[in-house]
């Protein structure tokens, strides 16, 4: 099958030795999807040389990590064709993330899209790959909850825009670094923040953004967002790892307490929160009293054409606005489910399920 361009395969493991038969037996292979078995061996991409599109679960249960040797990367592997990289790390120890955001190791100059699912990297270790490959239009990461604290709003929108610094150069040992979660706050020489924390907890982020063309200076934004996608936790559920007040998409959208400030050109925000809809709540109750009246924030957001906002209305009924049926009680038109469940963020990366960009 010398001309096959695609070869997905989650329900079978992939080894060293497969990858390379792969690479031999399909030199034309564009999109490659596996489940990976090692967290000490990476996948050799620079057997495929016009890969584009490349998805991993890592699951290292499979074999012993010991029936393989450490990966030795010599100068680095560039590879040229890959434009979208999807890695989900299903066990704990898995390093297999690490290894490819370390800039030694990997370099991905063309990536468009990055989806990072259950992350167990240290926070600046992503941010810096994120920085690094300046042509990264949608971003679609997760980290997984017990490794670190919450993130912080503030470093994500540096992170977004392009001026935030994660990882100290060797030779500049004088760089200030921003902290993108509160497990580095405390570090010293650390950024000060300058914007209140009162949106609650958050793990899960994605967004879309574009370049902007004329840059006065380092500290200029170098890319605008287009679309944003934050899930929230409610202070019950993490409030000792946070030291932030309860989550609220209101807060978030309230041009007072809010960054829409900082997001002129957000097309698209999707906002979720971890907390319980009372049930028999109605929708006017939700959006005005419970929300703050959203309606009238959304004057502050200029540029918004999609708007959506998730709670767990796992068995909530909203009443029927009609007269007529005021006595009874229909179904919320969303079927109840578990906010966990639901594919909140991975409507930022369709390219990497379907059609990788070209």
């Amino acid at each position: 099958m010398p001309k096959l361009k695609s070869w997905l395969v989650y329900d079978a493991v992939e080894a060293p030795l497969g990858v390379i038969a792969l690479a031999e037996h399909l030199p034309q292979l564009e999109h490659l999807g596996m489940l990976w078995q090692s967290d000490h061996v990476v996948p050799d991409v620079d057997l495929f040389p016009v890969l584009e599109t490349l998805r991993i679960i890592v699951n290292v249960e499979y074999f012993s990590r010991k029936n393989w040797a450490q990966t030795d990367f010599g100068s680095g592997v560039r590879s040229v064709a890959i434009t979208s990289l999807a890695i989900h790390e299903l066990t704990d120890d898995s390093n297999v993330l690490g290894s490819f955001c370390d800039g030694t190791k990997y370099t991905f100059p063309n990536l468009r899209v990055v989806h990072f699912s259950q992350a167990r990297v240290v926070v600046p270790k992503i941010y810096d790959f994120v920085r690094r490959h300046s042509t990264l239009l949608e971003v679609n990461i997760s980290f997984a909850q017990w490794a670190i604290k919450s993130l912080r709003l503030e470093a994500l929108l540096k992170l977004i825009h392009g001026t935030g610094r994660w990882v100290r150069p060797a030779d500049q040992p004088w760089v200030v670094l921003d902290q993108p979660s509160f497990d580095e706050y405390v570090v010293d020489g650390a950024v000060p923040p300058d914007l209140a924390y009162n949106w609650g907890a958050f793990y899960d982020f994605a967004f879309s953004r574009a370049p902007i063309p004329d840059v006065d200076g380092p500290e200029e934004p170098r890319y605008t967002c287009t679309a944003l996608a934050i899930r929230f936790l409610d202070k019950d559920d993490d409030y000792e790892r946070t030291a932030q007040l309860p989550a609220g998409a209101e807060y978030f959208i309230d041009p007072k307490e809010g960054p829409c400030n900082l997001l002129p050109e957000l097309q698209e925000l999707r906002l979720s929160v971890t907390d319980e809809q009372d049930t028999g709540s109605t929708f006017r109750e939700t959006m005005l009293y419970r929300s703050g009246s959203i309606p009238s924030y959304l004057k502050a957001w200029p540029k918004l054409r999609k708007l959506a906002l998730h709670w767990p209305f796992r068995d909530a009924y909203w009443e029927c606005p009609h007269w007529e049926h005021r006595h009874e009680e229909v179904p919320f038109v969303c079927a109840p489910c578990d906010s966990v469940k639901i594919p909140f963020l991975d409507w930022l990366a369709p390219h990497i399920r379907e059609n990788p960009p070209r």
